[in-house]
């Protein structure tokens, strides 16, 4: 089995394993499309050759990751694939209880509601409540998000942060300008999240996505860490008249899932 190089040439970390980050890859590619991909698409795109791409296709199907559908020569996701994502909304303490909270978040907001947790420094969208009316916004779907001083949950993991250890992430991840309202000065950011420490809410309009607002209180455990947030969405031209409904609905929603971080 191969090792990658120390440092690879697009800035990956030395001590990879190169045929299992080629799996994964693989397996990344196979999901990226509806219809599935033949063996060939897949090597072009990740600029493999053939073969290894069928070996490694090979072994995602006997491990029941990829189905193999013949006649049409094409891959798809494999029923494994959801026991992954099953077991982390176990990890992510997605519960019935979790859901029925956020239900009535959304009915009482009227609006999308996300359920954040902060894993390490990582945020993960754990669940969401929508509705046909009331639809999630396409990019804070289910998953992890990387730009967390743009989003209002995002706000709520840096504020809850020691100064160093916020500095550092900041480092490393950049304040890139995701609009032209993104905060790209760490002073302003810092000032901007000592009000969210005081009043345990986070406000982002137009930072991540134009026309879009969003609003967010910290979810936290028995003795006060802050675990996670809450958050909902609405159209920014909407914030001002529906604000003090949505805050209301949201601290009392947070409230009730800090219950359950036992």
């Amino acid at each position: 089995m191969q090792r990658s190089a120390s440092v690879e040439s697009g800035g990956r970390p030395s001590g990879l394993i190169q045929s299992a980050d080629r799996a994964l890859r693989v397996l990344e590619a196979v999901g990226e499309v509806e219809e599935g991909v033949t063996a060939r698409q897949v090597a072009e795109r990740l600029n493999i050759a053939l073969a290894t791409t069928y070996h490694l296709l090979s072994t995602l199907v006997h491990a029941g990751y990829v189905v193999h559908l013949a006649d049409e020569r094409r891959y798809v996701l494999g029923y494994k694939v959801y026991d992954l994502e099953a077991g982390l909304r176990r990890q992510l303490r997605v519960t019935p209880a979790t859901r029925r909270v956020l239900r009535d978040i959304h009915r009482a907001a009227d609006a999308p509601v996300y359920l954040a947790l902060f894993r390490d420094r990582e945020v993960a969208i754990a669940d969401v409540a929508d509705s046909p009316e009331r639809p999630r916004v396409a990019q804070l779907d289910v998953g992890l998000h990387e730009v967390p001083h743009v989003t209002a949950f995002g706000k709520i993991m840096l504020a809850a942060m020691e100064a160093d250890v916020r500095h550092a992430l900041i480092e490393e991840l950049g304040l890139p300008a995701v609009t032209r309202r993104s905060a790209t000065s760490v002073a302003e950011l810092d000032r901007e999240l000592d009000g969210v420490r005081r009043h345990r809410l986070a406000v982002e309009i137009d930072e991540f996505m134009p026309r879009l607002a969003c609003m967010a209180v910290p979810v936290c455990d028995p003795i006060g860490r802050v675990r996670g947030a809450v958050s909902v969405s609405v159209p920014s031209a909407d914030l001002g008249p529906r604000r003090r409904a949505m805050e209301a609905a949201v601290r009392l929603g947070a409230g009730q899932l800090s219950a359950t971080f036992r």
